[in-house]
């Protein structure tokens, strides 16, 4: 009788543990249902918000076809949505409109490189660069369509331009123009 009792007090420990353990499993994945809950409903929530502005530039840009403010409004909320074709129509309408600026141009390359039109992407940028002279983006932009083109001495120059205008300028990931140009450059050497 007193092995069978003391088995039993060894035994205990481990049927507790995963008593403990399951409890803890269990209540740790309510908690992230109850968590992730709230954020799915604010995604969701932004979603909405943003179709229903979609809506409403869409509606204003028929009843006022002039206004280029709602022209460009829409063409980046087309942008943020990777709607390319469609913010192209909207910039390109209010550049119609209004000459635009440095980074609408650099906006509308970016939608014409993703829609596989590199050549007006670069005309784009082209603008850009003359409309502001110390503009990095569209030369950051530039150099990426055209090393897309195989292309790379015409990238590494217009990287070579950005570097001078910001000789810190990183990609999006973080690293160093100056590394990507001498990376490049030492490669064709």
């Amino acid at each position: 009788m007193s092995n069978s009792s003391s088995s039993a007090g060894k035994g205990s420990p481990i049927l507790l543990w995963a008593v403990i353990f399951i409890c803890g499993f269990v209540a740790g994945a309510g908690f992230a249902a109850y968590k992730l809950r709230p954020a799915n409903e604010s995604v969701s929530s932004q979603e909405t918000e943003q179709a229903t502005t979609l809506r409403q530039l869409e509606a204003d840009v028929t009843a006022k076809p002039d206004n280029y403010e709602s022209w460009l409004h829409l063409g980046h909320l087309y942008y943020d949505s990777g709607q390319a074709g469609k913010a192209i129509q909207a910039y390109e309408r209010s550049l119609a409109l209004h000459d635009g600026d440095a980074n609408l141009y650099t906006d509308l390359g970016t939608m014409y490189r993703a829609t596989g039109q590199p050549e007006k992407a670069i005309a784009a940028f082209d603008k850009a660069c003359s409309l502001d002279a110390r503009h990095q983006q569209c030369r950051f932009n530039k150099g990426v369509v055209l090393f897309e083109m195989n292309k790379q001495g015409e990238a590494v120059a217009s990287w070579r331009e950005l570097l001078a205008i910001n000789p810190d300028a990183q990609t999006s990931d973080g690293r160093k123009v100056a590394d990507l140009v001498s990376e490049l450059t030492t490669k064709k050497e």
